[in-house]
């Protein structure tokens, strides 16, 4: 019963969309990890428990740096945005949540990091969006902009100058009902 218990837990682990660690706070020597960590990272298990966390991480790269980081996850556990560095060379963005969990005597880090490369995309998505907003607000001509449901979502400051209606009696409805 015991044995089906462990096995229920790792599977439940290996389906995390985060990548979990566990790590030897002395070493960095990394003890397990879930199968999201090897996907991601593109290292089979074994490969990547013989490794320690300065083999992927990009800023932790060096025993002074990680006992800094031991020190911040002992006190209180530690937050950390980092890039990870995949066996192709390649390198992502990630969030790393870390925590000392004592067992049996014997403190482990369990570091969840999640991948944060989406979460980066879409930021820069919003800038460029932002910025296509500022042209638009500056142009002489006017500049609409509908919804899926036809229904004005972007009103510029030209066409208001040019139909006569302002933004807030704009936005909303559709074209139509204004021209």
């Amino acid at each position: 019963k015991a044995e089906r218990k462990l096995d229920l837990f790792r599977n439940l682990i290996d389906k995390s969309n985060d990548s979990i660690f566990i790590i030897e706070p002395e070493t960095a020597r990394i003890l397990d990890v879930n199968y999201r960590s090897c996907i991601t990272l593109g290292y089979g298990r074994p490969e990547l428990l013989g490794m320690t966390v300065l083999d992927i991480g990009e800023h932790i790269t060096d025993n002074p740096a990680w006992a800094e980081y031991v020190g911040k996850v002992r006190n209180y556990g530690y937050l950390l945005v980092e890039r990870y560095k995949r066996k192709d060379g390649s390198t992502f963005p990630v969030e790393v949540n870390a925590s000392i969990v004592k067992l049996c005597n014997e403190e482990y880090i369990v570091a969840v990091a999640r991948d944060t490369i989406e979460r980066e995309h879409v930021q820069i998505q919003l800038e460029e969006s932002k910025i296509i907003i500022k042209i638009a607000e500056c142009a002489k001509d006017a500049i609409i902009m509908m919804g899926p449901k036809g229904e004005i979502s972007f009103w510029n400051p030209a066409a208001e100058r040019i139909f006569g209606y302002s933004r807030n009696e704009a936005i909303g409805k559709p074209l139509h009902s204004l021209l």
